[in-house]
């Protein structure tokens, strides 16, 4: 795990070189119990936010492996992105810790040089925090120190990999941790998703906004299914329209239709018809006509003069109707019998056609009193 440490540069003891290089001791790394966010090291049985206590022993700080692993090893102005290695040195190094790594009380010192001149400008403007770049384990178990503070996790194998020098304190995230002092910050709880969480002010500020496009999508989405089921309602009625017209159409239709009993009955009328019409005129073709024109024709056939103009459309027909009838029932008393005004034989009497007339308007009277009414 990478590991971030800061402690000062020591300003009494500066010294430019000859070629204008910086030379200044530093105190790498000292004992002592330190504060960390549970996730910083990677502690998966606490909160990520949980400030957690980390030991950092005598044994471990000055281990011979572990203080020989900053010897010579590059000085980087602030953290790199990554692990120094030989492939990017020449992109982050500003210079490099000296050979010999020792020991002065709680503290591992050694001596850097600085040999980049905007770093060297920096640190006479007051950058002059080390921050040390290092890989360590933690070993998570309770307990205290001799002097009697308590910690949560010990930190061992540490493993030198750069010196960076920084203005302030950082924050490590992930594997890459910082020993520096970090910034106070007031910490708010508040309630998210259901879940009571502790976020700084302007992480309370992301969520309000997160929470606030939440809420408008939710009313943006009632509103879409009201405008849906409305459109969907429009669509149901004019469906329903249209299959109403279809079964009107379909009841029209079967209205239309004329059962084997109805045609039986057709022809048998038909057949009548025209046997009653051939009485009256023998030569009848009555191939492709209705039975009003048989009848008109039957008609204008036996009355001679007869004007059929002086009645509509409606009249007409009844009247046709009647004076067949008519024809027809002189026809059936004397045998050959064809014009209302002449004599079925020299010993019967001649037909009255104003008698026939007579009859017919009383049989059409009704009729006529249907229409009006």
């Amino acid at each position: 795990m990478l590991v971030f440490d800061k402690v000062d540069i020591n300003q009494s003891k500066r010294e430019h070189t000859p070629e204008g290089y910086l030379r200044v001791p530093a105190n790498l790394a000292r004992v002592g119990v330190y504060d960390y966010r549970a996730g910083d090291i990677g502690m998966t049985d606490r909160d990520p936010m949980d400030q957690v206590k980390v030991y950092r022993p005598a044994d471990q700080v000055f281990d011979e492996t572990s203080m020989n692993s900053f010897s010579l090893k590059p000085v980087t102005n602030g953290h790199p992105p990554e692990m120094v290695n030989i492939k990017n040195i020449k992109q982050y190094q500003v210079g490099n810790a000296a050979s010999a790594i020792s020991r002065n009380g709680d503290f591992m010192v050694t001596e850097l040089l600085v040999t980049d001149s905007a770093m060297i400008s920096a640190i006479e403007d007051g950058k002059c925090e080390v921050s040390n770049g290092y890989t360590a384990d933690f070993d998570f178990v309770i307990g205290a120190t001799e002097n009697g503070e308590r910690y949560d996790a010990i930190q061992k194998n540490i493993r030198g990999n750069h010196i960076a020098i920084v203005d302030n304190a950082r924050g490590g995230r992930g594997c890459r941790l910082s020993d520096e002092q970090k910034k106070e910050q007031n910490m708010k709880k508040i309630v998210f998703d259901g879940m009571t969480i502790e976020v700084t002010e302007q992480g309370e500020q992301v969520i309000g906004k997160l929470q606030s496009k939440v809420e408008g999508l939710e009313t943006d989405l009632a509103t879409g299914k009201v405008t849906n089921q409305a459109a969907m309602d429009s669509k149901d009625a004019e469906w329903q329209a249209k299959l109403d017209a279809k079964q009107d159409e379909v009841k029209a239709a079967e209205a239309k239709i004329v059962t084997d009993e109805q045609i039986d009955a057709r022809i048998e009328s038909r057949a009548a018809l025209v046997t009653d019409a051939k009485l009256l005129k023998a030569d009848l073709d009555a191939s492709g006509k209705s039975d009003a024109q048989i009848i008109e024709e039957v008609v204008m056939d036996s009355c001679d003069g007869l004007d059929l103009t002086v009645f509509d459309e409606v009249s007409k027909p009844v009247y046709c109707k009647a004076r067949f009838d008519a024809l027809l029932a002189v026809a059936s008393k004397g045998d050959g019998a064809d014009k209302m005004n002449v004599k079925v034989d020299d010993e019967q009497d001649v037909v009255d056609g104003d008698k026939a007339r007579s009859e017919f308007s009383k049989k059409t009277e009704k009729a006529y009193e249907i229409k009006e009414a």
